[in-house]
This record gives structure tokens, C-alpha cells and sequence, in this order.
């Protein structure tokens, strides 16, 4: 009996150690890739999705501007009106001009707004919004002065001494010396038929005369010649002297008693100005300007060099909106060596006659 109460006691002892000895885990296995990937997959998906940002919504941020309106009109710039803002429109383009042929602009600017301050400045401030709003929306300003009704209450002052460029060049007394003897002998004008001028020149004097059809010929009797500058003549006469445009060259001469016919060197064909009584011509290959200095107004025009009726001419065209002269103008300047001659002079001119040809 002892022995099998022993044994009950043992195997009670064994099943109780039994109990309270905790489970031993499994072996670990070596991991495989496709163990991995089950596991990502284990994954909720909802903490990928929380953890990566919506990159479309970002995007949309960006990109998205405000809508406006397409039938809502942009406001129109706000005119200038002040005199201020007027002079300006009018002194620039000039400006810009007389850079291009050799003056500095702040000077230049300062002069024109210094002539005007009275007849132009002043004047405008004495007028009405309305008219000076009319002047600030017209380009070129000075042509709209008879549509905008204020015609007569402004004006343009030109300053004269301004342009220096085309003054002539002073003669030494060697070369007013060199030129009485190169202008004796006789020189005839008939460039026009049933009229002819006729120059006989001495060294004593000269005589001028004048046939026109079949009228009794006209003479006209002068004391003699000075030569003070390249391109000027002085007609002595007994009571004063006519400082008139001339150009000697070879067997002719050019002489027209308007002093406002002259010629200016043009050495460069493709880059040069000439004074054109009033007005400035600028030209070059990209651009040929005039400029009115009378109504400050400066034109693009249309400028060619041609040969043609045995010369060699530049002529120019543009469409003059103010002023004298108006409409459509246009002219050639003949070239005689390197000069450019006004065609009032050009036609102006006097061939020198052989010796059996002199009456």
C-alpha cells in the first residue's frame, strides 16, 4: 500500500512541474523573400496611405490661379495731361534728332524747353483740360494744334544759333586770293529756253545780263567780289554787298541770289545731314529723318540715291502734316564733287564760254 501511495505522489509531482513550465517556441526559420513580401502585405494599408502625401493635391495647389472674369475690361492707362507731360512729346523727338547729327540731348533739350518757356509752356497752362487732354492723346502734338482749336494760343520758338554743324568754312586770305582769277572770262545760264543769264567777269568788276525772249536784254553792273567762306559769295554793288550761295567747279559755277540755297559736304554717301532752309535732313541706309524746325515735327521719309539726267542726285519724300511747305514733298540735291547742292542752286548754274565764244 505504501508503495502505491508512493507512486500516486510522483506522478502527481510530475504532472503539476508540468503545468507550471511555460511552452518552448519553435525553432526559428531562416527568412526567404517571399516570407518578407507576405509580410509587407500583412501591412494595413491605411498607415502606407497616411504616410504618403497626396502629390496630385499639391500640384493642384500650385497650379490653380484665380478665375477672372473674361467680360470684366482692363482699365485704360491713365492720360497725362500736364504741360509737363505736352512739352515732353513735343522736345524728345527733336531731341533724339539733333543727337543724330552730332549735338548732346540734355543740352540740346535744355535749349528748346529754355526758347519756349513763354510762347509753348506758359501758353499751355492757359488752356482747358480739354484742350490739353486733345494735345496729349495727338501724336505728333504740333499737328493737331488746329484740330484740337488751340491754334494761335501756342507756339514753337526755333533757337536759332542751336545747329552749328553746317556753318561754312572761313577762307585763308591765300584762298580768297586764289579765287578772282579762277572766275574771269564769260559764263552763261541758259538752262531755260528763251531765257539766259550771262556773267562776264573782270578783274575790275562784272556785268550781269539778262535776256528773256525778245525783250531788250537787261544789264546789271557790279564793283567786284569778296570771298569770306567755302560756300558765299559777296556781290559788290555801289551801294552794299549780297552775300549770296556759290560753288566753284572746273568750267562751271552755281550762283542764286537767295541766301537760303546753299551746299554742304556729303563726303560719305551712306551717313550724313544737310540744312535745308528750316529744316534738317539725317540720313543713313536704316533711316532718313527731316526734321521742321519751324513746327518741331520730325518725319520719317523715303530717301534714295539715283543717277539720272546726267547726274548724280539724292532725292527724299515725305508727307508734311504742318507748316510750309505742306502735302507731299519731295526733292533732289545734285552731287558736284562732294558736296550736295539745293536744287535752287543747282539750276542755277553759269558754263564757262570758250575764248572765240566771247562776244
Amino acid at each position: 500500500m505504501r508503495v502505491l501511495a508512493l507512486c500516486l505522489s510522483l506522478v502527481l509531482l510530475t504532472s503539476c512541474q508540468a503545468k507550471q513550465e511555460p511552452a518552448k517556441a519553435p525553432p526559428a526559420k531562416a527568412p526567404t523573400q517571399e516570407t518578407d513580401t507576405n509580410e509587407a502585405k500583412a501591412q494595413p494599408e491605411v498607415a502606407v496611405a497616411a504616410a504618403q502625401p497626396d502629390v496630385n493635391e499639391a500640384a493642384k495647389g500650385e497650379d490653380e490661379q484665380p478665375v477672372v472674369p473674361q467680360d470684366v475690361a482692363e482699365a485704360p492707362p491713365v492720360l497725362d495731361t500736364s504741360c509737363a507731360a505736352i512739352t515732353d512729346a513735343v522736345i524728345e523727338p527733336v531731341s533724339e534728332f539733333l543727337v543724330g547729327i552730332g549735338l548732346e540731348k540734355e543740352p540740346a533739350r535744355a535749349a528748346l524747353l529754355a526758347a519756349n518757356q513763354d510762347s509753348f509752356v506758359k501758353a499751355c497752362e492757359a488752356l482747358s483740360e480739354t484742350e490739353r487732354g486733345c494735345l496729349s492723346s495727338a501724336r505728333p502734338v504740333m499737328a493737331a494744334l488746329g484740330s484740337c482749336g488751340v491754334e494761335g494760343k501756342l507756339s514753337w520758338t526755333w533757337p536759332e544759333d542751336l545747329v552749328t554743324r553746317f556753318e561754312h568754312t572761313k577762307l585763308s586770305p591765300e584762298e580768297q586770293a586764289q579765287r578772282l582769277p579762277q572766275m574771269l572770262g564769260v559764263w552763261v545760264n541758259a538752262q531755260q529756253p528763251g531765257w539766259e543769264q550771262t556773267w562776264t567777269i573782270t578783274e575790275t568788276g562784272a556785268t550781269l545780263e539778262h535776256k528773256q525772249g525778245d525783250n531788250p536784254p537787261r544789264l546789271t553792273e557790279y564793283l567786284g567780289f569778296e570771298f569770306h567762306d567755302e560756300a558765299t559769295l559777296g556781290v559788290r554793288s555801289s551801294g552794299s554787298t549780297q552775300y549770296v550761295p556759290f560753288l566753284q567747279a572746273e568750267d562751271r559755277f552755281y550762283l542764286y541770289f537767295n541766301t537760303a540755297n546753299y551746299h554742304y559736304p556729303v563726303p560719305d554717301e551712306n551717313a550724313f545731314a544737310i540744312d535745308m532752309f528750316q529744316r534738317y535732313l539725317s540720313y543713313a541706309p536704316e533711316s532718313c529723318k527731316v526734321l521742321d524746325c519751324k513746327t518741331a515735327i520730325v518725319y520719317d521719309a523715303d530717301c534714295k540715291w539715283e543717277d539720272k539726267d546726267g547726274g548724280h542726285y539724292f532725292s527724299y519724300q515725305y508727307q508734311s502734316l504742318a507748316g510750309w511747305p505742306s502735302g507731299n514733298v519731295s526733292d533732289a540735291w545734285l552731287k558736284v564733287g562732294d558736296r550736295l547742292l539745293d536744287p535752287w542752286l543747282a539750276r542755277s548754274v553759269f558754263v564757262k564760254q570758250a575764248p572765240e565764244a566771247t562776244p
